[in-house]
């Protein structure tokens, strides 16, 4: 299967010309759209292809025709925008250097500059989740109450517990019980 989404068909990455390519057509409108521009409309009425469950079991032909299409192209660029305009979805499979310098994942911050006093600026791929800022300061919030109350009602317990130990023994034996002291040390 190598480079193929197992339950779907066709789904995965192929080799093109110039890169390799994510496409992802396995809908019934995108495999028969996918038909239409690579000019084998006879697929559609062929029985073993007539839905992603038949195209996955016999996904080896599927992949050829793909193949043997794709090799028609010299340029993966060509072969990109003719799946945009049929509205397929596809993406090119960048290497990390395409991806490093790709507009979009700098925009997002996906790709970032940092500064190091020896090596200066340089970028570093990572990843980032881009929550929007009033989620984030939500987020943030929430967690830091419940950070700081859950300690405070722990403390809150421990020190009323202690009170109660201490009031209840005697003035030369009062020595916290393990679980007590525990508490404390972990506040």
């Amino acid at each position: 299967m190598g480079n193929q989404i197992g339950a779907l068909c066709p789904a995965g990455i192929f080799k093109a010309a110039t890169g390799y390519l994510w496409i992802f057509a396995f809908q019934e409108n995108h495999w028969a759209k996918l038909c239409e521009i690579m000019g084998r409309e006879e697929l559609l009425g062929a029985p073993h292809f007539a839905d992603n469950t038949l195209r996955v079991a016999n996904r080896a032909e599927v992949s050829k025709v793909i193949d043997a299409w794709l090799a028609t192209f010299t340029d993966s660029d060509a072969v990109i925008a003719v799946l945009r305009e049929a509205w397929i979805p596809h993406a090119p499979v960048l290497t990390v250097e395409q991806a490093m310098q790709h507009p979009h994942l700098i925009e997002r911050r996906t790709v970032r500059t940092v500064h190091d006093r020896v090596l200066e600026d340089f970028q570093v791929p990572g990843f980032r989740c881009a929550f929007p800022r009033i989620l984030n300061r939500s987020i943030w919030r929430l967690h830091f109450l419940e950070s700081i109350t859950l300690r405070f009602s722990r403390s809150i317990s421990a020190f009323l517990q202690i009170e109660l130990h201490c009031s209840n023994a005697s003035t030369s034996s009062a020595v916290l019980p393990t679980d007590l002291r525990h508490s404390l040390q972990l506040y």
